[in-house]
């Protein structure tokens, strides 16, 4: 992935548009894109983008195949993260308190 690699050295505050975008276009095969984050160090950044991209999806069975596809690739605090993320922006874009 070398966009990500040149984005994360080069300009770090365009990485979380570049991974969304690319969240949108490759949502049933995320998992290169988590690995390419780990190795560029960008995880954290994966995280957030994946959930708030996972919450939008428009089906329960959507947002549970998502986060399935992307859990291995996730360390235990990271899928707390994801979690935690995920919660929150769900709230917010049905306009409910957010969870807690």
């Amino acid at each position: 992935m070398g966009e990500l690699a040149r984005l994360a050295e080069t300009a770090p505050s365009s990485v979380p548009a570049f991974l969304r975008a690319a969240l949108e276009a490759f949502t049933d095969e995320p998992g290169w894109l988590a690995s390419a984050a780990r190795r560029t160090s960008v995880m954290p950044s994966f995280v957030e983008c994946a959930a708030r991209h996972c919450a939008g999806l428009p089906s329960k069975t959507d947002r549970r195949e998502f986060r399935d596809r992307i859990a291995g690739y996730l360390s235990a605090d990271e899928l707390r993260e994801f979690t935690d993320a995920h919660a929150a922006e769900w709230s917010r874009l049905r306009g409910l308190s957010p969870p807690g």
